[in-house]
């Protein structure tokens, strides 16, 4: 047996079992109330599904896991306060927030600009058709703006490691602050970018 074959083959015995609790030792429906009858017609029609699938679908989604990427669309409502930004801002010592104005995602000329709009990637399955229950976990991205101090000056400072015979290439690539790759419309003074 595949593990789907093996889950259901469970499923269908949890089931068998909380059916025959719940009926009586002599069926009486004029004693039952439509509730209880309810509950033990959808312990048949559950116990059905499990034991004898109506399509391939019921082994398919318990083996299935579905990955999606995309942008977040609509008028989003910013609360004042993000308790996962504030530790992050507690923790590098910058004063963040989520980013608004006029590059907010939600304005249509802010939603092809650089870092505007949020977004996520998250994964789906695997499914379970008897409970209608599924895994689900996932990221999301939101773009967040830094406010300088009263200087105006924001220093960080960080340190990557790259093999030696690739030193070259990364200076010429990534380290031309006067001319940075990512972005062309910051004016730069050595290392110090104004704001």
């Amino acid at each position: 047996k595949t593990l789907a074959q093996s889950y259901l083959t469970e499923r269908a015995v949890t089931l068998t079992n909380h059916l025959q609790i719940l009926l009586p030792g002599t069926l009486d429906l004029a004693t039952l109330s439509r509730q209880a009858i309810d509950e033990i017609v959808t312990y048949v029609e559950r116990s059905r599904r499990v034991t004898v699938p109506m399509s391939k679908l019921t082994f398919s989604w318990l083996t299935l896991s579905m990955h999606y990427g995309h942008t977040i669309s609509g008028q989003l409502d910013i609360p004042s306060s993000f308790p996962v930004i504030d530790a992050l801002s507690k923790a590098t010592g910058l004063p963040l927030a989520v980013k608004p104005g006029p590059d907010a995602c939600h304005l249509a000329d802010g939603r092809t600009k650089s870092n505007s709009r949020w977004a996520t990637r998250y994964a789906l399955g695997p499914f379970d058709t008897d409970t209608l229950a599924m895994a689900v976990h996932g990221e999301v991205y939101i773009p967040l703006t830094v406010t300088p101090n009263a200087g105006g000056v924001i220093k960080l400072s960080h340190s990557w490691v790259f093999p030696a015979g690739t030193q070259d290439t990364v200076a010429a690539y990534a380290c031309n602050f006067t001319a940075a790759f990512w972005n062309k419309e910051f004016k730069y003074n050595t290392h110090v970018k104004p704001i």
